[in-house]
């Protein structure tokens, strides 16, 4: 199955000691992977894993030799060169058969269509309690409640606020915003962003971050920073909105087993928690949301989130904000 096939990819490729091993062990796994019943879009979510796994592997010779021949810390890209996804020892970017591509292009455009199909609502006082508390969270000991509090009232991405992120203030609720991060784009110059809060408080709490976390993020790529910081910022996300009573949507949660100090083991039944079904990227669409207030403004979304592209602001209109 697919979890048993993540788990003996891995194994092998760290197990790799030349280039041309590694690229004829990951061809075979690929063409492992084709057999297995699942849609393309899986197939690059296991890929994704099996690097994502290398990434916090134990660091050792091999490793580095994996980092250094670009299997680890890559990007993915859809290409519409070679005959199947490989990775490329020279750049470490997957490519696929124009077919493939096509095909994976049209699967994303259906998940689109259908999430902006998917409306989220929050009530206005919800939100505003929302805001209430993140303004505490300014100010907090957490950096993660901190990063939350951030995104809410300035919309930006997570690695922005650990890492590239700056603020400088213009006004009382405008900044000019520089270290946009997005995939596949080249550097963004800075840009004028509307604060929902005194942008003085969230300057310089974005400040703090990036102060107090330097050291520990040095030397990390940000995908390795958001991959250490994901679960905590998850974790921060789900007790802001149990706080406001937000109950739209919800999921299980694994929560595992519990340990036992006897025999030094989890064991027992697995539990499971009740949490609100929304991610870090939702504070983004929230932000839009309340800017907005319920119109559909591709090309001011924009501008205030610093897109190349008009069209891409249909990602952020499953988001109501009402009475």
């Amino acid at each position: 199955d697919l979890q048993s096939w993540l788990q003996t990819a891995t194994s092998d490729i760290l197990k790799c000691k030349t280039k041309t091993e590694l690229k004829e062990t990951w061809e075979f796994h690929y063409s492992d992977l084709q057999s297995i019943s699942v849609s393309i879009a899986t197939q690059r979510k296991a890929i994704s894993k099996v690097r994502k796994a290398l990434e916090t592997a134990p660091d050792s010779a091999r490793l580095r030799k994996l980092k250094n021949w670009g299997l680890v810390e890559t990007k993915t890209q859809v290409g519409n060169n070679g005959n199947a996804p490989i990775f490329k020892v020279k750049n470490g970017i997957i490519t696929m058969g124009e077919s493939e591509a096509k095909a994976y292009k049209a699967e994303l455009e259906e998940r689109i269509t259908d999430q902006s199909k998917d409306i989220k609502t929050m009530r206005a006082d919800q939100y505003e309690q929302l805001l209430s508390i993140c303004q505490k969270w300014l100010n907090s000991s957490e950096y993660s409640e901190r990063a939350v509090a951030i995104a809410a009232f300035t919309g930006r991405r997570a690695g922005e606020i650990l890492s590239t992120g700056k603020l400088k203030p213009t006004s009382s609720d405008t900044a000019i915003f520089s270290g946009q991060l997005k995939k596949g784009e080249s550097k963004q110059e800075p840009y004028e962003i509307i604060t929902t809060h005194n942008a003085q408080q969230v300057a310089k709490s974005l400040k703090h971050i990036q102060k107090v976390k330097k050291s520990e993020f040095s030397g990390m790529s940000l995908e390795e920073i958001e991959h250490k910081t994901n679960r905590q910022l998850a974790e921060r996300m789900y007790k802001l909105f149990k706080m406001i009573n937000w109950e739209d949507r919800t999921k299980l949660m694994d929560r595992g087993r519990e340990w036992n100090p006897v025999t030094k083991k989890y064991d027992g039944e697995k539990r499971y928690e009740k949490v609100p079904d929304i991610t870090f990227h939702d504070l983004r669409k929230l932000y839009i949301a309340y800017l907005l207030k319920g119109e559909s403004n591709r090309e001011r979304v924009r501008e205030l989130l610093g897109h190349k592209k008009t069209d891409t602001g249909r990602h952020y209109e499953n988001w109501r904000i009402v009475e």
